[in-house]
């Protein structure tokens, strides 16, 4: 049984002719910046989160690591790269801001699963579950 994710149902029910030539045919897509910028964003909010115990990393040491994981690929130009990686450090800074007060210790971060409905596998990732003081989660 092939594994489908939600990336792959949501490029085949945008371009069926996209999804055919990259998952079944195998041809690679070209690099885009805003991908790789995503990349390096989302690494940085697993980095803050996935800690082992409190507290989350500090704002120097975020920044530290959004340099290091940095990925340069697919961007126009040396310019396009350097605006993104300016506004990737605002929004970083942001987002410290934001979490980094009431900072709580998810039970699980970047956690994958799999899923059998009729004949097909669904699989897929949850990016952070927190518990709740109420004693629920929020996915």
């Amino acid at each position: 049984m092939r594994a489908l994710s939600y990336t792959q149902i949501s490029l085949y029910q945008n371009c069926p002719l996209c999804y055919k030539l990259q998952y079944i045919d195998g041809l690679e897509s070209k690099e885009k910046g805003y991908f790789s910028f995503g990349t390096t964003m989302h690494d940085c909010a697993e980095h803050f989160f996935k800690v082992k115990v409190p507290p989350p990393p500090s704002l120097e040491q975020m920044l530290d690591f959004y340099e290091r994981k940095w990925l340069s690929e697919g961007y126009e130009s040396a310019e396009e790269e350097a605006e993104y990686k300016a506004y990737g450090r605002e929004m970083l800074t942001k987002f410290w801001e934001i979490h980094q007060p009431d900072f709580r210790m998810p039970i699980a971060v970047e956690h994958k699963f799999t899923i059998d409905i009729g004949n097909v596998k669904l699989t897929g990732r949850i990016d952070r579950v927190d518990k709740l003081d109420s004693g629920g989660l929020a996915v």
